[in-house]
């Protein structure tokens, strides 16, 4: 599908839908990247970067690539760092959601979330560092990081297991009525 075709479709969904919008790609698809760039400037909405895209972005930049310029020089937004822990959020819902991709057709209760224990290890450590940046002053402050209260863990928590939640319905429906996905990539891990 040619990139401004799938400018389109994404710009028409993100306009129908009400609130969050959570889009899925690959660290390394800059041009996915520049299109919900694009379409959250169009939809006066903010493009979240979780840690892998920001540091890809800044390597890009860093060599010249001058896709990347313009997500890297966007204005920070005011008060950014009084707002609700979106970046724990996206770090704890990829925590999860790295269980249930595993498979784009099985349900998570089939592929066994328990069946990778390096997958679990690597989860369990990711956990713990994104735990120390925010609960060990050491790495509070160049992180700029503040303690969450559990009223945030709870909401973190609530929400990413709402998604996932989503994304195994999805599965299920559309392996019941015989969808097909537009690609396929296959299973990993």
């Amino acid at each position: 599908m040619p990139d401004e075709e799938v400018l389109r479709k994404v710009e028409a969904i993100v306009r129908r839908t009400r609130g969050l919008v959570v889009a899925g790609f690959s660290v390394a698809d800059v041009d996915r990247m520049n299109t919900f760039y694009t379409v959250a400037k169009r939809t006066d909405r903010q493009l979240v970067l979780t840690a892998k895209q920001a540091f890809m972005v800044h390597e890009l930049r860093s060599s010249g690539h001058v896709e990347a310029l313009a997500l890297s020089v966007d204005p920070i937004a005011r008060n950014v760092m009084q707002r609700p822990p979106r970046s724990t959020f996206i770090v704890i819902f990829e925590l999860f959601f790295v269980f249930s991709i595993r498979s784009l057709r099985e349900p998570l209760h089939r592929t066994g979330p328990l069946s990778n224990p390096w997958l679990i290890l690597a989860v369990i450590a990711s956990f713990l560092l994104h735990f120390m940046v925010i609960y060990v002053p050491v790495f509070q402050v160049p992180f700029r990081t503040t303690p969450l209260g559990i009223d945030e863990w709870l909401r973190i928590l609530l929400f990413s297991v709402l998604l996932i939640v989503a994304f195994e319905a999805w599965k299920v429906l559309r392996r019941r009525f015989g969808s097909r996905p537009t690609h396929n990539r296959g299973d990993v891990g």
